[in-house]
């Protein structure tokens, strides 16, 4: 499995532990399809501004919206909040003259 998210479910199956997986036409189908993905550049992914920091969780996706490539926004929100908080706390240390020599 590409995910530990996706164990048991058969599509996502690249073969068994007593199989070359490599050769197999699973794994060469699946692995395609997933390296040829380029999520930074569909929307909403293009035009979030957390896009270079998200790992874009494909069992999260499938999970939530039924496609692993179709983002959950649940998932994104909560990822957003998280950026923006992070920026915000790194602002105000920026201000008050901490950095990280300080510490």
């Amino acid at each position: 499995y590409p995910c530990h998210l996706f164990t048991d479910l058969e599509n996502f199956c690249f073969g068994t532990v007593d199989e070359n997986i490599f050769e197999g036409k699973a794994y060469q189908k699946l692995s395609r399809e997933l390296e040829s993905y380029e999520r930074r550049k569909e929307e909403p992914c293009r035009s979030c501004f957390a896009n270079r920091l998200c790992i874009g969780c494909l069992g999260a996706n499938y999970f939530r919206t039924g496609d692993k490539f179709t983002p959950a926004p649940f998932i994104c929100g909560m990822f957003q909040k998280v950026v923006r908080r992070v920026l915000a706390e790194y602002a105000i240390q920026g201000r008050n003259g901490m950095t990280d020599d300080t510490h």
